[in-house]
């Protein structure tokens, strides 16, 4: 993956490449948060979650 941190206001963290299309976080005082988008798949997602469930 690809990284870059941005410090200010305050820090967050990008990332692109991989197996995720992007992800970001951030520790902000009172705002913190993880977001991520993956990579499109042919399939049903429901059958792909209990595939993956067990």
């Amino acid at each position: 993956m690809d990284v870059r941190v941005v410090e200010s206001p305050s820090y967050v963290v990008y990332a692109t490449g991989g197996p995720v299309e992007g992800l970001s976080f951030s520790t902000s005082p009172g705002n913190y948060y993880i977001t991520g988008t993956s990579l499109c798949v042919p399939g049903d997602a429901d059958e792909i979650r209990k595939q993956d469930n067990g």
